[in-house]
């Protein structure tokens, strides 16, 4: 017997991961081939937001794979299953430490400094997109690698690994303020200046 499912299949190239979700295709049982990539699709916005659902369901199948040696095995990240996520029931802004514009620093493969986009879900947006616990995370703007403001580089950042940058360069600042307003998912509200913790970092001087 000859099925398609999707599973998430991780990318490893350099040492860096990346989870992504893959169809796959099993004869008699057996993994026979999988889709080099995936991206959500439907020939209307219904069959779209089914397709997404579908997509979220996966994340709690195991294992999760990994290719190995022209092969779909079973990945182990140093040895241990990567955590199940859980239901999630949103964060209210008011219970948010960071605002959009603030712009913070962060590590992930080396230091980084990004400007909020976008607090995580309210509990409103929570309970409509069925969020888990690795939704629970900053929409982080950042600059493209020449340091313009152009492409739509971010990053998904848990509040609990960034710390809010006092000073900066002015025109690195006005950089990613250019990515906050140019960015499609940013929010248009941002946190006005009100004594040390502002909505900008300020200049070294």
């Amino acid at each position: 017997m000859t099925t398609w499912n999707r599973r998430v299949v991780v990318e490893v190239q350099d040492g860096r991961r990346w989870f992504t979700i893959r169809e796959v295709y099993y004869d008699k049982g057996r993994i026979a081939g999988w889709t080099s990539g995936q991206a959500p699709g439907g020939e209307t916005l219904f069959d779209l937001r089914c397709e997404l659902g579908q997509m979220r369901s996966v994340l709690n199948k195991a294992p999760v794979l990994v290719e190995r040696s022209g092969k779909l095995v079973a990945y182990r990240a140093s040895g241990r299953r990567p955590p199940r996520s859980r239901p999630w029931r949103g964060r209210p802004a008011n219970a948010c430490t960071f605002t959009p514009g603030e712009i913070v620093q962060y590590h992930v493969r080396g230091p980084k400094v990004g400007i909020i986009l976008a607090q995580p879900p309210t509990p409103e947006m929570a309970v409509r997109m069925q969020c888990d616990t690795t939704d629970d995370v900053y929409l982080v703007g950042l600059l493209d690698k020449d340091g313009s403001p152009r492409g739509f580089d971010h990053d998904h950042v848990a509040e609990g690994r960034m710390t809010l940058v006092l000073h900066l360069p002015q025109d690195i600042g006005n950089a990613l303020e250019q990515k906050r307003r140019r960015h499609p998912r940013a929010e248009t509200w941002r946190k006005e200046p009100s004594g040390v913790r502002g909505a900008h970092a300020r200049p070294l001087t």
